[in-house]
């Protein structure tokens, strides 16, 4: 999520389809290219250079399929989890 200015419910819904590695036409650096799914359609964002390399390991290590969620789980989920 660093490096990408996804809100937390961007975020929880974010799937492998949905990111695609481009070259920024200004810097000529590989930033990330973000569909955002909402009440409003599709709108788009950009991440920093930064994050390009943290979504490569994670995609490659997680084996993601297209509709497969990056991140799994919200913090909220996990806090809900724990027995009382």
């Amino acid at each position: 999520m660093g490096n990408t200015g996804l809100r937390p419910d961007e975020s929880a819904q974010l799937q492998d389809r949905d990111v695609t590695i481009i070259k920024d036409e200004g810097s000529g650096q590989r930033i990330l290219k973000i569909e955002i799914r909402g009440n409003c359609g599709v709108g788009y964002r950009k991440g920093m250079p930064g994050a390009v390399l943290p979504y490569e390991r994670v995609s490659k290590r997680k084996q993601l399929k297209p509709t497969d969620c990056l991140f799994g789980n919200t913090t909220r989920e996990f806090i809900n989890a724990i027995p009382e």
